[in-house]
């Protein structure tokens, strides 16, 4: 085992600042939240109501255009809740994120979150 000293390992390998992988804080905590979120909706069944709960974030591009023909139905709703947390709990703009993940305008986005919101399946 190399033991480090002065700079160097003791085996000649010079270590610097530089040397290390360089990785972004929040791009740790984004693999983290996604491995962790999971958002549940209680539906009513015959069987009474039960929780859905939803896996990690990945939208396809079909599941995708399907959303945005169908407009803010309770799928939809709910991925732009997923979507809206994710970006929340790393720190970044939400409005941003469902606009850019369904390629809709701004105001289409903000109208969805609106939903969403008043649905109680995002809080606000």
């Amino acid at each position: 085992m190399a033991h480090r000293s002065g700079g160097s390992f003791s085996k000649g390998v010079a270590v610097s600042a530089t040397a290390r992988p360089a990785f972004r804080q929040s791009s740790l905590i984004r693999g983290t939240v996604s491995d962790a979120l999971q958002l549940r909706i209680r539906q009513r069944s015959p069987e009474g109501t039960t929780d859905h709960t939803v896996g990690p974030v990945v939208l396809s591009q079909r599941a995708r255009d399907r959303m945005v023909e169908a407009g803010p139905t309770d799928e939809t709703l709910l991925w732009v809740a997923r979507i809206y947390i994710m970006a929340e709990l790393v720190g970044d703009p939400p409005a941003k994120h469902v606009r850019e993940a369904f390629k809709v305008p701004t105001s289409t986005a903000g109208y969805w979150i609106r939903r969403a919101k008043d649905r109680k399946i995002l809080n606000g």
